[in-house]
């Protein structure tokens, strides 16, 4: 927390005592969960926000703006959202913001981004701006899905070239994709997302030599002694039988991060990066670090990360974020264009290296 916790208790017992209905008390959680500033923060009644938000909203100049829009809806590629149900846009995301929980802005305007794509689903009526001109949109409401494309796991993007979902990757399709990759000039990985359910050792296996290396540092509770804490080694430890056998990528690898990179999947590209990879995007959401859940009064769960993370030399990550190696930012041009810029940057780098 970036103040006390004792001035922080005096704030909100007045809001608590004021809440007489459960709505009341689920906003008196969340705007109390808000106060760690961190991104594990989050509550079981966090209002809902779609993970996937940079694939349809992006905040370019604080102008909240479609990139994608939903299949349905009236929207179109490049308005500026201007206000919904008469609220001003920019009260509307102050007042969402108040809500979700984050570790630093880039996440906190990406999730809001995302509350404001699932209000597009749900029915809203929008003021947009379209080609400079003010127009109102009464969006219906549709049948709300989690799904962002069904694009496969990994394909070639060019003959040397090959581009790798992680958030799609099944642990069985490893082996095969990579013999199949092996001679490629470069594998661009997609860590935009949260990553499947395996260690991300059996993919870097297939990369590098090494079983064992540190990955930062951790702060730890130091049960024996209440209320202190301890810093150790985080030493990510690769079982040898695991790709040992397979003859070893040789090319480059390039790793897409952005505000959608958060907790393990920051862990994993702080491991790519250990084994050679160039980070392109924009940093990371800053909430890497065990998360850890207990309930409250309500029926309500609660989480916030129990571990404190730095990189090898001490300098923070939580809050920070993962800084990529190449910074890239969406501009209007990308998004009327339709273009993944960060992608792009990602084959322009591969194509120049």
């Amino acid at each position: 927390m970036d103040r006390s916790w004792d001035v922080t208790l005096l704030e909100f017992i007045p809001q608590f005592l004021n809440a007489l209905d459960s709505a009341n008390y689920h906003t008196a959680v969340n705007k109390l969960a808000t106060c760690l500033k961190d991104g594990h923060g989050y509550t079981s009644v966090t209002p809902l926000y779609n993970q996937f938000s940079f694939k349809y909203i992006m905040l370019i100049d604080s102008k909240t703006v479609i990139r994608t829009p939903p299949e349905g809806s009236t929207l179109l590629r490049g308005d500026i959202i201007l206000n919904i149900n008469g609220k001003d846009i920019l009260m509307v995301r102050d007042s969402i913001a108040a809500l979700i929980p984050s570790s630093n802005l880039l996440f906190t305007n990406y999730a809001v981004n995302g509350w404001i794509y699932v209000s597009i689903f749900l029915g809203c009526n929008l003021i947009v701006m379209r080609n400079e001109q003010i127009m109102t949109i009464c969006e219906e409401r549709k049948t709300f899905s989690w799904s962002i494309d069904t694009i496969p796991s990994y394909f070639t993007i060019s003959s040397d070239i090959s581009y790798v979902n992680l958030e799609k990757l099944q642990e069985s399709e490893i082996t095969r994709m990579m013999d199949n990759l092996n001679n490629f000039r470069g594998i661009i990985f997609d860590l935009r997302n949260y990553p499947q359910n395996f260690h991300a050792c059996n993919l870097l296996l297939y990369i590098s030599e090494m079983s064992e290396y540190m990955n930062g540092l951790a702060t730890r509770v130091d049960f024996s002694h209440c209320g202190a804490f301890f810093q150790t080694e985080y030493i990510q430890k690769c079982p040898d039988e695991l790709g040992q056998e397979q003859n070893k990528f040789k090319g480059k690898i390039v790793v897409l991060v952005n505000a959608a990179t958060m907790s393990k999947a920051e862990v994993w590209a702080m491991m790519f990066r250990a084994y050679g990879a160039t980070l392109i995007g924009t940093p990371t959401a800053g909430a890497n670090g065990r998360l850890i859940s207990f309930p409250i009064p309500g029926g309500i769960i609660a989480s916030y990360s129990g571990l404190g993370f730095y990189y090898p030399d001490g300098t923070q990550t939580q809050r920070t974020g993962i800084i990529p190696d190449i910074e890239v930012y969406p501009t209007m041009d990308d998004i009327m264009a339709g273009r993944d810029e960060v992608l792009e940057a990602a084959i322009t780098f591969l194509n120049s290296n």
